[in-house]
């Protein structure tokens, strides 16, 4: 609680007992002083430097949210012809997202041909890979998820395991709430014009 917390800061947790558990980035903070009425109540300071500490309340983002942030901008868009499903997803990866430094991984899969058009959301691009992949392999399901240290992955749903487990005396099974919400974040902002008027 003594130390600065800044949005974009790298995140990461690790169990003893099963290793890596979540990798990302804060996404929000809300910064509290403690000596304020019901955030703590401290009434003097606890802190080394002899200062009044914050309290902060954090949401972090896992790092599939890079590519829930990126777009395709108009100079890019195009098409991926006939490849193996794994290859298409390498692709994407490393032509939009070369520059966070990130690992992929992917099993080959089968052949898809796929489209990417100016103003394409990269993780829609990833989602859509597995939906043709699918499609094209009903016997598999394929899915791509990201792990703790950056590294994006292409694999068969049965060969990996999930990072917990859940019975049915879990509670979590009715407490768990997500939202999903960027709308405020681009890293550029540009017009599709699909139909021009002319006079």
């Amino acid at each position: 609680r003594n130390q600065v917390m800044c949005v974009g800061q790298p995140v990461y947790l690790k169990s003893t007992d099963t290793g890596n558990v979540f990798g990302g980035i804060i996404d929000d903070i809300i910064t509290s002083n403690q000596l304020a009425p019901g955030s703590g109540g401290l009434s003097s300071p606890t802190n080394a430097a002899g200062t009044t500490p914050f309290s902060y309340t954090i949401q972090c983002a896992s790092w599939d949210s890079i590519a829930a942030r990126r777009v395709i901008l108009p100079q890019r868009a195009g098409s991926l012809s006939s490849a193996a499903a794994g290859t298409q997803f390498k692709t994407i990866c490393f032509n939009f997202l070369d520059a966070e430094s990130i690992a992929v991984t992917a099993v080959a899969g089968p052949n898809i041909s796929i489209n990417i058009p100016a103003g394409a959301n990269v993780s829609d691009l990833l989602n859509q890979v597995c939906s043709l992949a699918n499609g094209a392999d009903p016997a598999n399901t394929y899915f791509w998820y990201t792990d703790a240290w950056k590294g994006f992955h292409f694999a068969i749903q049965t060969t990996v395991a999930a990072p917990w487990g859940i019975d049915n005396d879990d509670t979590v099974l009715t407490a768990v709430n997500v939202e999903t919400s960027h709308n405020q974040y681009a890293n550029e902002c540009f017009i599709v014009a699909d139909k021009v008027l002319s006079a």
